[in-house]
């Protein structure tokens, strides 16, 4: 999949060296590699990966935010009760793609409630979650001892890469 991804990103006649850091961040796993093409081949200098990094873990940061800010206890929660809180998360996460600002609305066992979120909510909520992910691409990079400056192009793979405070967050460490 990096090789792919590089391949499709790089011209196979081009005559120009190139490394990628390729970062496939879905739902539920993150994979990062560091990747070169060169004389028409493509070399994979490292990877690294988190198995239990993904979307996923940010619609749940989002649900126990909104749980705090309701002063609701997650045991208190069936199980239907927690998935419908987990996906109007999730919705609310896929609002932020698009907007600044997004309203995520639930209903609870007291009722209809609701929470507004801005991108700069998500980044402090979900804090935790973009350490974790600079810290698989640092471990990429010495991996390939490689530094940052050695990069000439990001790939963004998977869902997760869509999310604006994503790219901001890449752009921030890189």
């Amino acid at each position: 999949e990096p090789s792919a991804a590089a391949l499709a990103c790089h011209n196979l006649h081009s005559q120009e060296d190139e490394t990628f850091l390729v970062i496939d961040f879905g739902g539920g796993t993150l994979d990062v590699s560091v990747v070169a093409c060169f004389d028409q081949i493509v070399e994979i200098l490292a990877v690294a990966g988190d198995n239990h990094l993904g979307g996923d873990d940010f619609d749940q940061r989002i649900a126990e935010h909104f749980c705090r800010e309701h002063g609701i206890g997650q045991d208190t929660l069936n199980p239907r009760q927690w998935l419908t809180l987990l996906q109007s998360a999730e919705q609310c996460k896929r609002l932020l793609t698009e907007k600044e600002g997004a309203m995520m609305e639930w209903e609870g066992p007291e009722g209809k409630m609701g929470l507004i979120l801005s991108r700069d909510d998500l980044i402090r909520i979900c804090a935790p979650l973009f350490k974790r992910l600079e810290a698989v691409v640092q471990k990429a990079l010495r991996d390939a001892s490689s530094g940052a400056d050695a990069i000439d192009r990001i790939v963004l793979v998977g869902g997760t890469c869509r999310m604006p405070v994503i790219r901001q967050y890449i752009r921030h460490f890189m």
